[in-house]
């Protein structure tokens, strides 16, 4: 008995600790924003590139920016994930965390301002 429950144990444990199964990386870049957008698992990570113009890192730096993914380009039927957080004045990159997991299926993220305008966007390859 004592060795079936230290079995369950650890196969909970397994369970727990295993990556979910529709959990992928996405990465592509806005060439003219120098933006990087990392989408992992539920994690969507900003990194605005060395050369990133000055009019990207002023709309920015010190704002409370929203994260937006989808997993389609018919925007009225995506399923669309949204994080809002401030951007800190001189940070490269920021870290949203979404309420669910679409890296799987996502096809595309941006950055928006504020006062509304994209700041950055990228779709996913294939």
């Amino acid at each position: 008995m004592k060795r079936a429950c230290v079995a369950i144990a650890a196969f909970s444990v397994a369970l727990a600790a295993a990556p979910s199964a529709g959990a992928a990386t996405r990465q592509a870049t806005d060439r003219e924003a120098r933006v990087r957008f990392t989408l992992d698992g539920r994690v969507l990570t900003a990194r605005l590139l060395r050369d990133a113009p000055r009019r990207v890192r002023r709309q920015l730096f010190g704002e409370t920016i929203k994260a937006v993914c989808g997993t389609s380009f018919n925007f009225d039927r995506a399923v669309k994930v949204r994080d809002r957080r401030r951007w800190p004045d001189g940070r490269r990159a920021v870290r949203f965390r979404f309420s669910r997991d679409i890296s799987g299926r996502a096809k595309w993220c941006l950055l928006e301002h504020p006062r509304g305008g994209d700041v950055a966007y990228a779709n996913f390859g294939p």
